[in-house]
């Protein structure tokens, strides 16, 4: 026993370290007991927090939870949808054929998977109890291009421009809310092997060098630990206070938002020959395994509502037939416009706002055939 006066112990000799490396045990041991505290701590705050104000995307939420019982039919999608269905018009077509609906225009600008699948997601988990017929934009999960193009001519392509419109939009809440760990892994996957070719040990090599990969894991983990929270939570309550005009007027429009300009007719000629072109060489083309699963999953999503899914191809540029393997079993029929020669009057150049999208004529009229086609192959079977 130390008297008085007697020099401290040396500490690798005094009471707790008699193994020789607990207390770096005990170190590791506090510092993975703090990050588990971090994590959940991260994961019930984000599931407590609400829903943060995400430009054009939280208003349709916030009147669907609203009014989620007054609608029977919904449509999911990108700007072909969000431009292309009046649901006003569908509704009298489809009553027309002896089905009536009550539906609302559910598609955004910008909006293609994996974000669609966020949404539909969203509107799933409100329970609407009236919900009969879902109808999806289908198109392929795509992810980032490795490089930034802000900077680069405007591509021509419909997959190279929506790649530039998501390279633009990578740092705004937009990009931001929809990254949880399984659409995250799913743009993940499709950037790494789309097809399923290529072996594990190149998957891992990629996840290293992918600018793309990174940023989505980035983008995840931002969004799990509620970085920026504060900010999402005052812009709650501001835009809950001042969103009656728009609250109005989705009332109004039901989601559905026409292109007011008209394509200049300097432009028809080479309108009309791109679609020759597309035309000729189009062909049936499969769905890459990634974007098929996705699907797949939220048709199933979908029937477990007990509700009926439909994928829409809407007029396109692009003229490719796409298709699932085993289309037997997938439990959803396909209802493809992006075929000028079944549907000329929907690729006369007079009818459209510019390449890809249509004026409120053309939208009437996509309308009307969408309407048709639901009540004569999807609805009469289900009679």
């Amino acid at each position: 026993m130390n008297q008085p006066g007697d020099p401290l112990p040396r500490p690798e000799t005094a009471g707790g370290y008699g193994t020789r490396y607990a207390h770096h045990a005990r170190s590791i041991l506090n510092v993975i007991i703090g990050l588990s505290a971090f994590v959940v701590t991260c994961l019930l705050l984000h599931a407590l927090l609400p829903f943060p104000h995400v430009p054009e995307v939280s208003p349709k939420l916030r009147f669907f939870n609203l009014h989620k019982d007054e609608f029977d039919t919904v449509f999911i999608g990108s700007s072909h949808i969000y431009r292309h269905v009046v649901p006003e018009t569908f509704d009298r077509s489809a009553a027309g054929g002896g089905v009536p609906t009550r539906s609302f225009n559910f598609g955004l600008p910008g909006m293609h998977p994996p974000e669609s699948f966020y949404v539909l997601d969203q509107i799933l988990r409100d329970k609407p109890s009236g919900l009969k017929w879902v109808f999806v934009e289908l198109e392929e999960v795509y992810p980032l291009s490795r490089h930034a193009r802000e900077s680069a001519p405007r591509p021509r392509t419909r997959s190279a421009r929506r790649t530039n419109q998501v390279n633009e939009n990578a740092g705004t809440r937009r990009f931001l809310y929809w990254h949880n760990p399984a659409l995250t892994w799913m743009a993940v996957r499709k950037s790494l092997n789309a097809n399923g070719s290529r072996a594990w040990w190149k998957n891992a090599w990629f996840v290293l060098r992918s600018k793309t990969v990174r940023l989505h894991l980035a983008v995840c983990l931002k969004n799990l630990a509620n970085i920026g929270a504060a900010q999402d939570f005052e812009e709650v309550v501001i835009n809950s206070s001042e969103s009656k005009a728009e609250q109005d007027h989705l009332a109004q429009q039901r989601g559905f938002e026409p292109r007011p300009e008209n394509m200049p007719p300097s432009d028809f000629s080479r309108y009309r020959e791109e679609i020759a072109k597309y035309a000729a060489k189009s062909e049936p083309r499969l769905l890459d395994p990634i974007s098929e699963a996705a699907y797949r999953e939220f048709a199933q999503r979908i029937r477990d509502h007990g509700a009926t899914v439909i994928f829409i191809v809407p007029p396109l540029l692009d003229q490719s037939d796409l298709r699932f393997r085993n289309e037997a079993d997938v439990g959803a029929r396909v209802l493809a416009f992006n075929k000028a020669n079944l549907y000329p009057t929907l690729y006369d150049p007079r009818v459209h706002a510019d390449r890809e999208h249509l004026r409120f004529e053309g939208a009437q009229i996509f309308t009307r055939f969408l309407a048709e086609r639901f009540t004569a192959e999807v609805a009469s079977s289900r009679r």
